[in-house]
């Protein structure tokens, strides 16, 4: 029963939003992602935990207006440091960075590891996804 309430719930989400896309005829929300991963490039996800510098909990989407944002993504802690460097306890690490939303977008937001450089272990990704 939990089941079907489930689905029952999801596809009426779905029918909702898709009665909203043919009455504007465009979406009307941005989303971010926090991936995907592309570990052959030394690329991995982010937990987005913060807008506008009040905690929402780390979640790997977004749904917002289109509009300037500052967010808050946590780089896992193995990106943190250079692999020579790395300690056996190790923390997360949370960054600000600002962004543009536009309508009917989706962003990607990734930590790029540098894993020999000793003073910018990893660097943040924002783009625009195609």
């Amino acid at each position: 029963m939990k089941h079907a309430t489930t689905l029952l719930t999801g596809f009426t989400l779905a029918a909702l939003c898709q009665l909203a896309i043919a009455a504007n005829g465009e979406l009307a929300e941005a989303r971010v992602f926090g991936g995907p991963p592309n570990q052959a490039q030394y690329v991995y996800e982010v937990e987005l935990t913060a807008v506008d510098g009040e905690y929402i909990g780390p979640r790997s989407m977004l749904t917002l207006e289109p509009g300037d944002y500052t967010l808050t993504a946590r780089v896992p802690a193995q990106l943190t440091e250079p692999a020579v460097g790395q300690r056996m306890r190790r923390v997360d690490e949370e960054v600000d960075f600002d962004i543009t939303l536009e309508a009917g977008k989706d962003y990607r937001v990734r930590a790029k590891w540098h894993r020999t450089d000793f003073k910018k272990p990893y660097e943040l990704i924002i783009e625009e996804a195609e």
